[in-house]
């Protein structure tokens, strides 16, 4: 469980992929988040301990033992719970209504409390109380938590020995321009789902009046449980709440469809201009990939710059092998990407050109369909109905696939399918997963469910990381 570490962030991002929130009544909380925060949730850690079956008393708060094994709660997560569960219990504050943000590279979380008396009288064995700081109470929780706090507010920081003039700076920010001053974007923060997360995607400097953050586009991301369904909600707006649709996107071209068999356990579509923005590919690689994967990529864009229509890929095992050892050999798979003929005859030119080199010539029908022995089986290479094809197996478009419910209208849509997931690893459980995604305009929506599991989808969510 290297996910769940001694430190604030991983209690929060705990909280964050298990969490209930909203802002419950509280949107002034956000009046002390300034609006240039790169990020803000809401939380609502007293359904969230409900829904794992941790319980809040006057002596703190009690994991039960299953949720012990699977997160192996450190001093610092023991000692937030404990601190929590006193606080509900006493009524010394407000743990359904908490904000988690991050201020100048620091991550903090927020809450309502009633006085500062009240919060030391709880007697946390946690917490230990130093001088106050500049009107601010100020104490340490576990082993690496700072707080701050006067009456009505604490802020629990990681090891942050300046945490006093932080949020004094922090609270004078947000005079000139808060997250709570962005209608739109306070609205979703509110809104009653498990999790509300809002991401600001510019960077914005200014912040001595809320236009540039009206101005600025925002992505809005709620989760919620449904039964047994985990629901990712995602929207694009502006501050103003102004629906921002992606540009360069289309709706998938329906037909291609018809080429995919009809068991696919991995699939993703999605309907492209020329429009489309590939720059943030190219970021990507930038940050997080080596020499040769940039280097594909340079290769790579051209190509992916001429795709005018729809993009898909579609794969399922062919072998037992193909989820522990995912090689290209294991698995059966289509690729599509609409583009002009010139494009598509270029790439089947280079790949004659890297076939040859190997001493082998590849096979040709009359539809100009190229047969490739590869990876232990034989990859088909052409251009179908403008599309430039690779698949495993020859291509027909009379097909009956199971892609359509999923995909039909979308600009973009994915899934994954896991009959069991102790095909991946031993010791795994023996419940599948199911992941689908569908995207359109400026929103979308994942949802993901846990075919044959038992009990809280969020606690078997936890059991996987």
């Amino acid at each position: 469980m290297k996910f769940i570490q001694s430190t604030l962030i991983s209690i929060f991002m705990l909280v964050a992929l298990l969490a209930i929130s909203s802002c419950s009544g509280k949107p002034e909380l956000l009046d002390t988040i300034p609006a240039n925060s790169r990020m803000v949730m809401t939380i609502n850690a007293e359904k969230i301990c409900s829904e794992f079956g941790i319980k809040f008393s006057e002596t703190g708060a009690d994991i039960p033992g299953h949720l012990k094994r699977k997160i192996k709660p450190t001093d610092d997560v023991n000692a937030v719970l404990d601190l929590l569960g006193r606080i509900s219990a006493y009524g010394a504050g407000d743990v359904k209504s908490m904000a988690m943000s991050v201020y100048d590279e620091v991550l903090f979380t927020t809450l309502h409390i009633e006085t500062v008396e009240r919060i030391k009288a709880l007697n946390c064995p946690w917490m230990q109380w130093g001088d106050d700081a500049g009107g601010y109470a100020t104490g340490t929780l576990g082993r690496g938590l700072t707080v701050v706090a006067r009456d009505g507010q604490m802020w629990i920081f990681e090891h942050c020995p300046k945490a006093p003039a932080v949020v004094r700076e922090m609270l004078g920010e947000a005079e000139k321009a808060s997250i709570g001053s962005l209608d739109a974007i306070a609205q979703s923060l509110a809104a009653d789902r498990y999790v509300n997360l809002a991401i600001i995607s510019e960077e914005i400097k200014d912040n001595k009046n809320l236009a540039p953050f009206q101005a600025a586009t925002w992505a809005l991301i709620g989760l919620n449980v449904d039964g047994p369904r985990f629901v990712s909600d995602i929207e694009m707006v502006k501050g103003t709440g102004e629906e921002i649709a992606v540009e360069g996107m289309q709706p998938i071209n329906d037909a291609v469809l018809s080429y995919v068999p009809a068991a696919c356990n991995v699939a993703f579509a999605a309907g492209l201009t020329p429009r489309f923005n590939w720059d943030y590919i190219k970021l990507l690689a930038a940050i997080g990939g080596d020499f040769q994967t940039r280097a594909a990529l340079d290769v790579a864009i051209p190509f992916l710059n001429s795709i005018d229509d729809t993009v898909m890929l579609a794969a399922a095992p062919a072998n037992e092998e193909a989820y522990s050892d995912p090689q290209p050999g294991n698995w059966n798979f289509i690729i599509m990407a609409h583009m002009s003929r010139e494009k598509i005859d270029q790439l089947l030119g280079m790949v004659r050109t890297m076939v040859f080199t190997t001493g082998r010539s590849p096979v040709t029908d009359k539809n100009g369909i190229m047969a490739i022995p590869q990876y232990g089986t034989t990859l088909y290479m052409g251009n179908v109905d403008g599309y430039f094809a690779v698949a495993t197996f020859p291509f027909s478009n009379n097909r009956d696939n199971s892609l359509t419910p999923v995909m039909e209208g979308k600009e973009a849509a994915a899934l994954f399918t896991v009959p069991s997931l102790a095909t991946l690893s031993d010791g795994a459980p023996e419940w599948g997963i199911d992941i689908k995604g569908q995207f359109d305009g400026s929103k979308g929506r994942i949802v993901a469910t846990l075919p044959g599991s038992e009990g809280s989808v969020l606690v078997n969510l936890l059991s996987l990381l």
